[in-house]
């Protein structure tokens, strides 16, 4: 199954395989989660899909990325780092359109 999510986690793994080892681990441990990070993310991942900004399928996704509905100190193990990279992103450009009151349906 492929959605927008899943593409831009291929798209960022096809970039970060070619980026030296160096940046990647700068990457890493730039991208932390806390837990009112965690809570958050949860929160507006379902507010765009329940306004129809995200698919379910997006969505699930997210969610699954994030570890699911308990947070485990961080992200989980099995989150690849092209999946962090872009559900940050997509956390942002969400953030964007409901501060500018467009978390509407699209």
């Amino acid at each position: 199954m492929s959605n927008r999510i899943v593409r831009a986690i291929r798209a960022a793994q096809d970039r970060i395989d070619a980026t030296p080892a160096d940046k990647v681990r700068s990457l890493e441990q730039k991208l932390t989660l806390d837990f009112g990070e965690f809570c958050e993310y949860q929160r507006i991942q379902s507010e765009a899909a329940a306004a129809g900004v995200l698919s379910t399928d997006e969505a699930m996704v997210i969610y699954t990325a994030l570890g699911g509905e308990h947070y485990a100190g961080g992200w989980p193990k099995e989150t690849l780092l092209a999946a962090r990279v872009i559900v940050v992103q997509t956390i942002g450009e969400l953030l964007k359109r409901r501060i500018s009151g467009k978390l509407v349906r699209r």
